[in-house]
């Protein structure tokens, strides 16, 4: 349902910037909900090296991006819900080697 009436934006490792290209191994996108109240970024990476994602601003009272998933990561540090989810800080996101990374930003509860 999210993301059925969700406004999605479209990235590659730069923002609104994707790479619809036959050999292109990374997407990044984000779904905001309507009305605003949570806000998720995903980016998925089959590339064999670590790419660097540029992270859009999250809408202003939604808090931090914060990760709720990230498959490159080991045992209870891979996903998190809630107040439990790491903040992620800065600008951009380094995404391992063909892994896929969620993260969300809104309430905590």
């Amino acid at each position: 349902d999210l993301l059925a009436s969700a406004e999605i934006r479209w990235h590659g490792v730069a923002l609104d910037a994707p790479d619809w290209g036959d050999h292109s191994h990374s997407i990044a996108f984000t779904a905001k909900s309507a009305p605003v109240e949570r806000e998720y970024h995903v980016i998925l990476s089959a590339h064999v090296e670590p790419l660097t994602f540029a992270l859009p601003d999250t809408v202003p009272g939604t808090g931090p991006w914060r990760r709720v998933l990230d498959t490159s990561l080991a045992g209870t540090d891979a996903a998190a819900l809630g107040h439990e989810a790491e903040p992620v800080s800065g600008s951009s996101y380094t995404v391992a080697p063909r892994s896929l990374v969620v993260l969300s930003s809104g309430p905590t509860r």
